[in-house]
């Protein structure tokens, strides 16, 4: 039974889950069939991993069936049915986590039941639930035209001649929902667009613009589609600089009015404008990406769980260093190194001390680091490598240089757990340097003519041969050998 979709679900439970899941099959309401509850009560104790020769088919049939012989067909039966349970549970476990929907679900059925006391008490009950939530987001206008829905049903139901509001708030609630949903979606088809090009048909952008630039409702009504308009204007008119600090100060005004992963994705698409713009030689915005991820430190947008991730980690130093903010980046090191989320801290954290110390120029003492302390993830191990390859292209003579720059092709050669195309993309870069360290050999030996020659032939590689990583780091080494 090891490989079974029940099994591979019962894994996914937490210990407390598990327990909520055995009360949820021993209630009558949900199973009536206490074969299916013996069934789990054989299967819990060999949670988490549910290994071991009880739980051969043949064994858990005998003790379901003790006086029958082993019969495929019939032991599916009761793992289909406790399975089916499972997704029920699941859908439990869902329904409790949007108290919005509970209810919602209870009007539904209150008015479909003709008892408009209660409903209009639950009605009651569910706005202030609403009005207590302080969060902004795209659930919410839905939850409440949904809510204006029912009480639209239930005003035709009783036949009331009156006017009646909740229609409007209805319409304006889809419209809302609509709106945020389909900005949202499209900034992020745009931006991946820019990054990846995976030819995206993105429809009605331009209808979108001309509604909210014609009426102003949507926008004064909700912080939560004026971002992600702004976000849309942004990526539409990048040379446009206006609409990103526009975005900026919108940010600053409302970030806390949102869910966690929805400030943490505004900020993401504000980030990736920045990176597009320093990777066209446009490094002033080196400072606004910097006040971008200082913003989201100082509010703790960017940390998840009290965590930061390792890539988010890694690229705050780099920035900080690049900025020369080198107290900055110590005091960053100190007070965020211990949140790293990362089975590798250890590993994440050295590599970007390490990178410090370059920095720093106390260049032996990150050698020393890079080369004594272990490197257990392969892609940290890469960085690590890469960063020590070009302190020795520095510091230490040609043959000692090559044999690191050697050992890292074999390491990369050898290791199957690193991607194709990060491995095809180191390769290309040693490559490279491996001509560029030869060539810086050659200084003075060879003529001026030939050595800016082969310099540029250098320079061709680098702008022909893709993917290559550290394109940026060559260009700056071949102009300084020049």
């Amino acid at each position: 039974m090891y490989k079974t979709r029940l099994i591979s679900s019962l894994k996914t439970l937490t210990h407390k889950e598990l327990q909520r899941f055995h009360a949820f099959v021993s209630s009558p309401f949900y199973n009536k069939n206490p074969r299916v509850l013996e069934l789990l009560d054989l299967l819990i104790p060999h949670a988490p991993q549910y290994e071991g020769k009880e739980l051969d088919r043949e064994n858990i049939f005998m003790k379901l069936f003790p006086k029958e012989t082993f019969q495929e067909q019939k032991l599916r039966l009761e793992t289909s049915a406790l399975f089916m349970l499972f997704k029920q549970f699941l859908a439990t476990l869902a329904l409790e986590s949007d108290p919005h929907q509970t209810q919602l679900y209870l009007l539904s059925e209150l008015r479909a039941r003709n008892n408009p006391r209660v409903f209009e008490s639950e009605v009651k009950t569910l706005v202030k639930t609403l009005e207590s939530d302080e969060n902004i987001n795209a659930g919410k206008y839905f939850a409440r035209y949904r809510l204006e829905a029912e009480k639209n049903v239930f005003f035709g139901q009783e036949f009331l001649r009156k006017y009646d509001p909740s229609l409007q708030d209805k319409v304006d609630n889809l419209d809302l929902y609509f709106l945020s949903i389909k900005l949202k979606e499209t900034c992020e088809m745009l931006n991946r667009q820019a990054i990846l090009k995976p030819g995206y048909q993105i429809r009605m952008t331009q209808e979108l613009v001309n509604l909210l630039n014609q009426d102003d409702f949507y926008v004064s009504s909700s912080p939560l589609i004026a971002i992600y308009f702004q976000i849309l204007q942004m990526l539409l008119q990048p040379e446009e600089l206006s609409c990103f600090y526009n975005l900026t100060e919108l940010l600053k005004t409302h970030y806390q009015k949102f869910e966690h992963h929805e400030s943490r994705g505004m900020f993401k698409q504000a980030q990736n404008y920045c990176i597009r713009k320093i990777n066209r030689g446009q490094e002033e915005f080196l400072s606004d990406l910097f006040s971008l991820y200082e913003q989201q430190l100082d509010n703790q947008i960017i940390l998840t769980d009290g965590h930061i991730s390792p890539t988010d980690f890694k690229n705050i130093v780099t920035l900080g260093l690049r900025l020369k903010k080198f107290d900055w980046v110590k005091n960053f090191l100190e007070k965020y190194g211990q949140l790293i989320y990362s089975e590798h801290q250890d590993s994440i954290y050295n590599y970007n001390y390490a990178n410090y110390l370059v920095s720093m120029e106390k260049k032996s003492e990150a050698i020393k680091l890079l080369q004594t302390v272990k490197f257990t993830d392969p892609y940290i191990q890469i960085s690590a490598r890469a960063l020590l390859l070009k302190i020795f292209y520095e510091t230490a003579d040609t043959n000692t240089t090559l044999y690191h720059l050697d050992a890292f092709i074999i390491f990369l050669r050898r290791n199957k757990k690193i991607a194709t195309s990060n491995r095809q993309s180191m390769l290309n870069f040693l490559k490279i340097t491996r001509r560029l360290i030869l060539l810086k050999d050659k200084k003075g030996i060879i003529s001026s003519e030939e050595f800016e020659q082969q310099a540029m032939h250098i320079l061709d590689l680098v702008e022909q041969t893709n993917p290559t990583a550290e394109k940026k780091w060559i260009r700056e080494k071949l102009g300084l050998i020049l």
